[in-house]
């Protein structure tokens, strides 16, 4: 038996438990951003729910009708949405041009601008 073997387990054990120690912080880190991606996709699907809606809602008064100006207001459990209908020209009344501001309980913010033709029923100009 050798005799300077005393000490040996203390050294091994701190370099164990530092190994263990790094490799749990970095395994919290990446659950941490996993975390925050999802808060951040789930608050997009939100907004684009949203704006979907507001452009059915928008799509259905001009198909009923509507002309002129008008300033829409919905109210979403999930946040606002204002939106902002006008006529383009008064050659063409059948052309809207539409502004949308779609914003979260969180406050994030979906800003959108684009021309409806209610006659094609088609989007175009679009701009965030």
């Amino acid at each position: 038996m050798i005799r300077n073997e005393k000490g040996f387990v203390l050294p091994f054990t701190l370099i164990v438990v530092t190994i263990v120690l790094f490799f749990f912080l970095n395994q919290v880190n990446l659950l941490l951003l996993e975390k925050r991606y999802y808060h951040e996709v789930e608050g997009t699907m939100t907004l684009e729910y949203m704006m979907e809606t507001t452009i059915y809602r928008i799509k259905k008064d001009v198909h009923e009708g509507m002309t002129g100006e008008r300033d829409l207001v919905i109210h979403f459990a999930e946040g606002t949405a204002e939106a902002t209908i006008s006529a383009e020209t008064n050659e063409e009344p059948y052309r809207f041009r539409v502004r949308i501001v779609c914003i979260t309980n969180n406050k994030h913010k979906y800003p959108v601008e684009f021309t409806y033709d209610s006659e094609l029923d088609s989007i175009s100009n679009w701009k965030e």
